[in-house]
């Protein structure tokens, strides 16, 4: 009697196919370089044939002589690294670089049994027996599962599942998850091949090749994996904080995928232009109270999501129907809104020790916000501005006595915009707040500002406690800054990823006619030549890869990005990750930064709309205000720290300004 080496059963070795699966008694494996059918690994574990092989391993049916079960053997065998010679087991490494990327790789497949093989005893989690280093490469023994990926159940079920089906698999992955987060596992790669439906009815959390420790210094230095339209957002980024909520995204994608029989969009396309369709409109079987817990789960920011799975399978069994993002955003903004003009009545009702003037006028501003006050707001025709002053003056106006302020927003052309306040400063016609940059050197007529910076925690914001001590803070006050930055073409530049830069040193470095004054005007390089012009030819050279170096503000990046993206006709994640990247420029040993968004109070505003004034632009400057400027409608970087940190975690190409935000020469 002899076993065979697909199905494992007994049979009378006379015959040459096996009775129960066909198999042909000595058939070769379909690839020459595949370990051969028969060959013992370990003095232990029997191979037989090839159940399936990707990029960076070859998995096997196999037998385990000791415990006599049918398992599955999993082999690091990663392609164009290495190779075989037919027949034999010894993997061959390559030399130079590649032998490197080898051992890099093999760590990593290491690490992905180690980080299994403690989940053994979970039903919802593929169990781990047995790894060990052999042959030159590593090897993995795991239970061999019978059934079939949820990808090729859906393409079986025609693209889409049913509600039950859903939540079952739902249900049984937040099992898995619930038990490897509580033993700091993320397995950062949950997706429809990652999950096995088993023919007992199981299903299974699979591949912990991704896996990563979640604890404090290591959240911060892990490698960037990615699965398109699975991964959110944090997880293009090499330094990014990845928790729990990071595999919760990628499995409620999972379930849009298995409601709507369509990928999800790439959470980095998503962070410029988030075009997700809600699965109710995809699919209108969709029951209301899956589609919201989907949105929420897929909600770009880590804070709107479930907090853990445990909490995401009792919405799903309980049918819960939570609040979509957007109201979540809402809600969350009421209640820091409330809190935050709390906080300033306050702190302007104090007065301690500042004396009776200032704190009789602090006392009169907040009279001003309850009482009705008409302000008159002159905002540039820039792209999104009105959008953004619209959103934020719907927010503050629901601010505890700020319901009677109105704002009339007034959008002006830039090229028009110094000759129409210059005609009108110092009269009753000129607009209670409005931008000085662009009101060129005409300082006349412009109000005291300074109790703003006595009204706020400086140390909240990124140089303005060093701003409030220049000569113009008293009449100008800014919403946000820049930093120059040289946007590199990596096919053009010379500088691939082994030489990667890291910064653009102008001193050592040939970039004619840039000085700190300069900045922030944008330069177009190319072949070194320099030039400062931003036009609309300069950036399509760059962008169709004709030119090698861009250098421009690092606000400029979404423009960037989104031309890029036009002009490879690939999604905007590929085009970050293939085509470009960006590094600060340091001059005299500094990184180059310039005050943005310079905005003033007309002197001639009647007492009533002075105060209310001030605290709108006191708004402008929370955490709330600076997101929906800088992060939602990209007008430049965030003063507000707070709002910094989501700007950096959102928008990887300059993550460099996160450990830039005390050490810029600022202009």
């Amino acid at each position: 009697m002899i076993r065979c080496l697909k199905c494992f059963n007994i049979f009378d070795e006379e015959y040459e196919v096996c009775p129960h699966c066909g198999y042909i008694v000595g058939a070769l494996p379909e690839i020459a370089y595949h370990i051969y059918p028969g060959t013992i690994l370990n003095d232990r574990y029997v191979i037989g044939t090839t159940l399936g092989h990707g990029g960076f391993g070859i998995t096997y049916n196999a037998w385990d002589q000791q415990l006599n079960i049918h398992v599955a053997v999993k082999e690091y065998f990663p392609s164009g690294l290495v190779n075989r010679i037919p027949g034999t087991s010894e993997v061959l490494l390559l030399s130079g670089e590649k032998q490197k990327q080898y051992y890099d790789g093999l760590k990593q497949f290491m690490n992905e049994a180690k980080q299994t093989v403690q989940f053994a005893g979970h039903p919802n989690i593929v169990h781990i027996y047995d790894y060990f280093e052999k042959n030159n490469t590593a090897y993995i023994i795991m239970e061999y599962l019978d059934g079939i990926s949820l990808k090729e159940l859906l393409k079986q079920w025609g693209g889409k599942l049913d509600t039950q089906q859903t939540s079952d698999i739902c249900i049984s992955i937040c099992d898995a998850l619930t038990e490897i987060h509580k033993n700091g596992v993320l397995h950062r790669d949950i997706n429809p091949s990652n999950i096995f439906i088993c023919l007992n009815g199981q299903t299974k959390l699979i591949d912990f090749g991704s896996a990563r420790i979640s604890d404090s210094e290591d959240e911060r230095t892990r490698s960037v994996i990615i699965t398109p339209g699975y991964a959110p957002p944090e997880q293009y980024r090499a330094k990014s904080r990845q928790d729990s909520r990071t595999d919760i995204y990628a499995l409620c994608a999972v379930l849009y995928r298995c409601v709507t029989g369509v990928k999800p969009v790439e959470s980095l396309d998503r962070t410029v232009d988030d075009t997700l369709e809600s699965p109710i409109v995809l699919n209108e079987e969709v029951e209301d109270w899956l589609d919201m817990i989907i949105m929420r789960g897929m909600a770009l920011n880590q804070e709107l999501r479930f907090k853990s799975a445990e909490e995401l399978k009792t919405a799903i069994l309980e049918h819960r129907k939570v609040q979509y993002p957007e109201e979540r955003i809402k809600q969350l903004k009421k209640f820091r809104l409330i809190a935050f003009v709390s906080a300033i009545v306050l702190l302007l009702g104090a007065g301690g020790g500042i004396g009776a003037w200032f704190y009789h006028n602090r006392t009169k501003s907040i009279a001003g916000i309850r009482a009705e006050a008409e302000l008159t707001v002159w905002i540039s025709d820039k792209e999104g501005s009105l959008n953004a002053f619209n959103e934020i003056y719907e927010d503050f106006k629901e601010t505890e006595g700020a319901e009677k302020i109105t704002l009339d927003i007034v959008q002006v052309k830039e090229s028009e915009y110094e000759e129409k306040l210059s005609g009108v400063m110092g009269t009753d016609e000129c607009p209670d707040i409005f931008f000085t940059e662009f009101a060129g050197e005409n300082y006349d007529g412009l109000a005291d500002i300074s109790i703003i910076y006595d009204s706020i925690d400086l140390s909240a914001y990124s140089y303005l406690d060093e701003y409030s001590k220049t000569k113009n803070a008293s009449k100008m006050l800014p919403l946000g800054y820049d930093v120059a930055s040289v946007f590199v073409n990596k096919s053009k530049s010379g500088f691939n990823d082994d030489d990667r830069l890291t910064e653009f040193t102008v001193e050592t470095q040939d970039i004619s006619g840039l000085t700190a004054g300069a900045v922030p005007s944008f330069a177009y390089i190319a072949e070194k030549n320099a030039g400062f012009d931003v036009s609309d030819s300069a950036i399509s050279d760059f962008v169709s890869q004709d030119a090698e170096l861009l250098l421009a503000g690092a606000s400029e990046y979404k423009n960037i990005q989104n031309e890029c993206a036009k002009s490879t006709g690939e999604s905007l994640a590929k085009t970050v990750a293939g085509n470009y990247y960006a590094v600060p420029v340091t001059l005299n040993g500094k990184g180059c930064g310039v005050y943005t968004d310079m905005l003033s109070v007309s002197a001639s505003s009647k007492e009533n709309e002075y105060n209310a004034a001030i605290l709108f632009i006191v708004y402008l400057l929370s955490d709330q205000g600076q997101d929906i400027l800088h992060i939602q409608n990209n007008s430049s970087l965030p003063l507000n720290k707070t709002a910094a940190e989501r700007f950096v975690e959102y928008n990887s190409m300059i993550s460099y300004i996160g450990s830039s935000y005390e050490g810029l020469d600022m202009r």
